[in-house]
């Protein structure tokens, strides 16, 4: 009972605490990032298709 109420007892439990919800919320997000920048990758690729598609509406004795 004496060891457990010893202020340096207390405050290492805080910290402890601390860190392991700073593991926990740190591993929530860990795959968040690859699925954004693959999304991110695939409607640039949208945006690169329609652009071809209206390149090819153009006559090629139209084009410079």
């Amino acid at each position: 009972m004496l060891a457990l109420s010893h202020p340096r007892f207390g405050s290492a439990f805080r910290v402890f605490g601390v860190v392991i919800a700073g593991m926990v919320l740190a591993g929530c997000g860990i795959n968040t990032i690859p699925t954004l920048q693959e999304k991110a990758k695939a409607a640039w690729s949208d945006v690169l298709n329609q652009y071809q598609r209206r390149a090819d509406l153009i006559p090629i004795s139209w084009r410079r």
